[in-house]
């Protein structure tokens, strides 16, 4: 009988979005305070700071779950259908997560390969599921999730954890350039937040190797990090090494900053703000 129901009316009476947006959103800002609380205790409970992004991903799954029962792809329900903010907020809890390559909560020597693998899982599964230009992203698990964009907030999330959670490696410098140009070419959505934690990324805990190092180097003279004019006066930006960033850049950062002195957010779906 429910199934039926739920055929003919989609999804039962229940929480939104919007309040599932505030809980994940909570449960971010959060996370890099919940291994203080677990530590304060004298005995090891079995945490391992990563109790959050289980928590952010089954909840993700509810979204979805409502999602589906609403029509999926084809669903219009407002009330229902993901947004931006829902994945972000993934994203973010798997960024805020506490790591420093040691062991965590005085956890097992395996311990920090468990938390290291759980985050990159989950913030890859949920980048995976976002589509580009709005398109339907498709997961590992071949489970289609909502048409929302990826901003540059999903980019910033995502460099992020690929500089805390992936060693200075050739490797992590391949994946950080291959974030940062989809950022810039595929999504079009590269502002100072994506340069920023794309320069921690090729930068934390050590160098990625000589060439990504040139091309960082580059970068700072260029972007936000420096905060030069069009022109690059007040950097070292050079005509050449300005060709780096695309004119998008220029014109993302032009409306983004307007949009925070007129006090409202960006229009991509709040990166002004991180979202």
């Amino acid at each position: 009988h429910m199934v039926r129901l739920i055929d003919r009316y989609g999804a039962p009476p229940g929480p939104s979005v919007a309040m599932y947006d505030t809980v994940l959103d909570s449960i971010a800002c959060c996370t890099p305070f919940a291994d203080e609380d677990s530590a304060a205790g004298s005995d090891n409970d079995g945490t391992d700071g990563c109790e959050e992004v289980r928590l952010v991903r089954s909840l993700l799954d509810k979204v979805l779950h409502r999602h589906r029962q609403d029509g999926g792809t084809n669903a219009n329900n407002v009330h229902t259908v993901p947004t931006v903010q829902t994945y972000n907020a993934v994203l973010r809890t798997c960024a805020n997560v506490k790591y420093d390559g040691g062991d965590v909560a005085g956890g097992s020597d395996g311990t920090r390969e468990r938390v290291r693998d759980e985050v990159l899982d989950a913030a890859f599964y949920v980048y995976d599921m976002m589509g580009s230009d709005g398109k339907i992203g498709k997961t590992r698990d071949d489970d289609g999730g909502a048409a929302v964009k990826r901003n540059a907030a999903t980019y910033a999330y995502m460099l992020q954890v690929v500089a805390k959670f992936i060693p200075p490696s050739t490797s992590r410098g391949n994946i950080a350039y291959g974030l940062y140009v989809s950022a810039t070419e595929e999504d079009g959505v590269l502002d100072d937040s994506v340069l920023n934690a794309y320069v921690e990324a090729n930068t934390l805990n050590g160098s990625n190797g000589t060439e990504f190092d040139d091309f960082v180097a580059e970068l700072k003279g260029c972007g936000g990090i420096v905060q030069p004019n069009r022109k690059g006066e007040g950097s070292d930006c050079g005509s050449g090494s300005r060709s780096r960033l695309p004119q998008r850049y220029w014109r993302n950062t032009k409306s983004r900053r307007s949009a925070v002195v007129g006090g409202v957010s960006g229009g991509d779906g709040g990166a002004a703000t991180m979202y």
